[in-house]
């Protein structure tokens, strides 16, 4: 007698489950596998701009200057990333130019990384940036703005970060910060191509104080560099030339102090590569002189620049002290002693017919200050002759009872 077992197959409830299972497994996969995806593609593009970084480098050390713009992409291996994108590439335009990698010792970019998408939390700031390199990352979205106007300051920004999209030539959308990011700075850039000789720097590290109504003088002088051949001032040996530097000023000297190089160097509004008429003068060295008529401490900022124009700059205190005993007035009356009648011109104003004995600075805004001086003029009514003056400095030591009262001829005027 014969059993036979009837076969059983699966129930539609146990494929349900099955599928529903191995539907689990693939998505837990591909959840798992993404990301590693996305790791090894990184890290694949890590690669590709660390060999377009050392080609750049390479490249500079056999010309002396970076790769422009247009010659990128045949000066690196592979000018595109993983994923098919672009690689994009921003040097310092001034290191694109023949024999600039070793002339300059300071560039227009300045590279900062931020914690934040409104970069008030900064981690770090790179000055002096030679060249950066950009790739869009897994998202093909850049959103590094590298279209500024140099000179400029650029922004990277951490991993991940959401709310990150300054490339406005790009694709405009809000997604987490992908950019991979590469940039090499100047000293390092020169010191891989062999350059030899130091920067441009200021030598001169303090400038003396000095005191009021005292003749000063101090010198500032600047090495290195790519020194200007050597301009007007005349040099003890011609078999050795003192070096020459263009140098600028934004804050004004004390009062009673200028600035000489070469004559009078202005202040100017800002220090910049590129001049306006008269910012930059050229000399052996910036003298600060003159004689001193206030009082107090001062942050003078000095720039020099070298022929290559790299820019050193430094900041310098200089503080000048009252001498004992010494009153000093912000401003003088002064009194009318000629013993005639007399025209009078300060500040830019003729104050005619004064009597012998009359006091001249009558108006406030007629009193003698530090930066005036009073002329004497004949009785014309109109200030036509000059006849003799008196200076501030002059108004200060004849105000022996300092009460801020004097006589033009330099004797002392008790104040009414």
């Amino acid at each position: 007698m014969k059993i036979c077992h009837k076969k059983r197959g699966f129930t539609l409830v146990e494929l349900a489950v099955v599928i529903v299972i191995i539907g689990l497994l693939v998505t837990i996969g591909v959840k798992l596998l993404t990301p590693l995806v996305e790791r090894t593609k990184r890290s694949d593009t890590n690669e590709t701009l660390d060999a377009a970084v050392e080609a750049i480098i390479g490249y500079a050390e056999v010309n002396n200057r970076l790769p422009s713009v247009s010659e990128f992409a045949t000066v690196v291996r592979n000018p595109k990333d993983i994923w098919g994108n672009e690689l994009v590439y921003l040097p310092d335009t001034d290191l694109t130019a023949d024999d600039s990698v070793c002339a300059r010792n300071s560039t227009e970019i300045t590279l900062r990384k931020c914690n934040n998408a409104a970069c008030s939390d900064i981690e770090s700031t790179s000055d002096d940036v030679a060249f950066i390199i950009v790739s869009a990352g897994p998202n093909m979205n850049i959103q590094t703005d590298l279209t500024t106007a140099l000179p400029a300051t650029f922004d990277i920004y951490q991993q991940d970060l959401l709310g990150i999209d300054d490339y406005a030539s790009g694709i405009n959308r809000d997604e987490p910060y992908k950019d991979i990011v590469r940039w090499v700075v100047l000293p390092e850039l020169r010191v891989r191509a062999g350059c030899f000789g130091s920067p441009l720097k200021i030598l001169t590290l303090e400038i003396p104080s000095g005191y009021v109504l005292t003749t000063y003088s101090s010198s500032i002088f600047a090495d290195e560099g790519v020194p200007f051949a050597d301009g007007p001032d005349v040099d003890i040996d011609p078999l050795n030339p003192d070096p020459d530097y263009q140098w600028c000023v934004t804050t004004s000297a004390p009062a009673g102090l200028a600035y000489e190089c070469d004559g009078v160097l202005a202040v100017s509004a800002s220090c910049s590569i590129v001049p306006a008429a008269g910012t930059w003068r050229q000399c052996t060295s910036l003298e600060i002189t003159g004689t001193p008529t206030a009082a107090g401490a001062f942050s003078l900022p000095v720039y020099a620049k070298d022929d290559a124009d790299n820019i050193a700059t430094r900041t310098f205190g200089i503080s000048m002290s009252q001498i004992s005993g010494l009153n000093v007035c912000s401003s003088y009356r002064v009194w009318n002693s000629s013993g005639s009648t007399k025209d009078f011109y300060i500040n830019a104003a003729c104050v005619d017919n004064v009597a012998s004995a009359a006091e001249i600075t009558t108006a406030l805004t007629n009193e003698l200050g530090n930066t005036a001086t009073l002329d004497q003029y004949d009785n014309s009514g109109t200030c036509a002759t000059l006849e003799n003056g008196l200076s501030y400095l002059q108004a200060i030591f004849a105000d022996n009872n300092a009460d801020c009262c004097v006589n033009f001829d330099q004797t002392d005027k008790t104040c009414p």
